[in-house]
Order: C-alpha cells, then structure tokens, then sequence
C-alpha cells in the first residue's frame, strides 16, 4: 500500500511540476516560436516534467536553447480522441435501450 502511496505522490509532484511549467511559459508569453524563452528567463530549469513535456510535443525548442509552449498540442491533448468519444456516445445509446427495453417488458 505505500508503494501505491508513493507511486501517487509521484505521479502528483509531476502533474504539478508541468502545470507551473505551463504557467510559466505562459506569464512570458513564450507560446510562438517568434517568442522562445530560455528556461533560464523563464525561471525553470532541464527537469524530467521539462522533458515530459517537450517529448510529448506541448514544448517545443526553437533556437538552440530557446523553448516555447505550443497551445495548439496542449489544447489537442486535452481533448478526447474522437474514436473515445464515439464508443462512449454508442455505449451510453445500448444502456439507454436496455433499460427502455426493460420498462416496456416490465
């Protein structure tokens, strides 16, 4: 059960270690290629969320040593695939019908 603890507070420690690294490109407005911040002015240092991050493609480097925020990837990241959203839609449907199905039969 600690393992699963830690493996939370791991997991948790990242998630906010990206949302302030967002935060941060945003503030400098470093979210265009045209206006790439080195991590040093943007206050944030080579760190395993920085490299999630770029990996992920959500940070991009321009300019050696030069990064910016893509939003366009962060905004399709955070969406749901079309194809999840159509299985949900057609499994939601089915369930919809069996209990429809079931006040008629009853």
């Amino acid at each position: 059960m600690a393992t699963n603890g830690a493996l939370v507070a791991i997991l948790a420690a990242q998630a906010q270690a990206e949302r302030r690294a967002f935060e941060a490109f945003r503030i400098a407005g470093a979210t265009a290629p045209d206006r790439a911040q080195s991590l040093a002015a943007l206050d944030l240092i080579d760190s395993v969320a920085l490299r999630t991050l770029t990996r992920r493609g959500l940070v991009r480097e321009g300019e050696p040593g030069l990064f910016w925020l893509d939003e366009r990837a962060v905004a399709e990241r955070s969406r749901p695939p079309k194809g999840q959203v159509l299985v949900l839609v057609v499994l939601l449907a089915a369930v919809g019908l069996v209990l429809l199905a079931g006040m008629i039969m009853g």
